[in-house]
């Protein structure tokens, strides 16, 4: 009798354990991939907190994780990506914590403080976006007058004739996608490479697909502007 009594108490100490731990210890096992990509990529991100407010992650999110939010909707991805990170900047006056609430500051037309690579892909990703809504003005302040790009075809145009194809609607940009970023800074000059996943027109012609970018960009008067951009598509093997 008295052994089956301390058996019993075994059990139900055992039980109290295991309640105990699903409760109080962190659910980390859908986050560790989010986190390993995050630290590969020289992120400094040491648990959940990065986005989240809770080490275990989930509800609420912070700056972070609300910014991911937002680029999701603005890509039109199925998912976010933690390489958009490379391109995130924290509100000014603000922190980069998950903790802090709000979003990414918003677009802006002449700030591009920072290092080059945020400014640059920043830059970028407000570029895509206006040519996506079909607004051409942004052209004018991101390509330097004398720039020059270079299509997967050879073809050559300059900043006029981006201008021209963004206005008359035979460029049509729906969505586009940037990850693999790498920037190197050269004093005033920076060499931006990347991959991008697009989806659009041009002239009436699918152009959808992945293509790899090669970009120059100065700084003119504290201001990144690109001079020259080169682009090839990815064939499938």
């Amino acid at each position: 009798m008295k052994e089956k009594r301390i058996v019993t108490r075994i059990i139900i100490c055992a039980m109290f354990a295991l309640f105990y731990l699903a409760a109080t210890v962190p659910n980390v096992r859908s986050y560790p991939p989010f986190l390993s990509k995050a630290k590969s990529l020289g992120l400094p991100a040491k648990d959940c907190t990065y986005c989240h407010v809770n080490a275990s992650g989930g509800e609420p999110i912070g700056a972070r994780g609300k910014w991911l939010v937002e680029e999701k909707k603005k890509r039109g991805a199925s998912a976010v990506d933690v390489a958009w990170l490379k391109e995130y900047q924290p509100e000014a006056g603000g922190t980069e914590g998950g903790t802090t609430g709000g979003s990414a500051a918003p677009a802006n037309k002449g700030d591009q403080s920072g290092n080059a690579e945020h400014a640059v892909m920043r830059i970028n990703r407000e570029w895509a976006d206006a040519i996506i809504k079909g607004d051409s003005s942004s052209t004018e302040r991101v390509v330097a007058p004398d720039g020059i790009f270079t299509e997967a075809t050879g073809t050559v145009f300059d900043r006029a004739q981006l201008i021209a194809m963004i206005k008359s609607g035979d460029l049509k940009l729906e969505s586009t996608t940037f990850d693999d970023v790498k920037v190197r800074e050269y004093g005033d000059t920076a060499v931006v490479t990347y991959r991008s996943t697009d989806k659009g027109q041009y002239k009436g012609q699918d152009m959808s697909g992945q293509y790899r970018w090669t970009e120059t960009w100065i700084k003119r008067g504290g201001k990144w502007q690109q001079v020259a951009a080169h682009q090839s598509r990815i064939t499938q093997r």
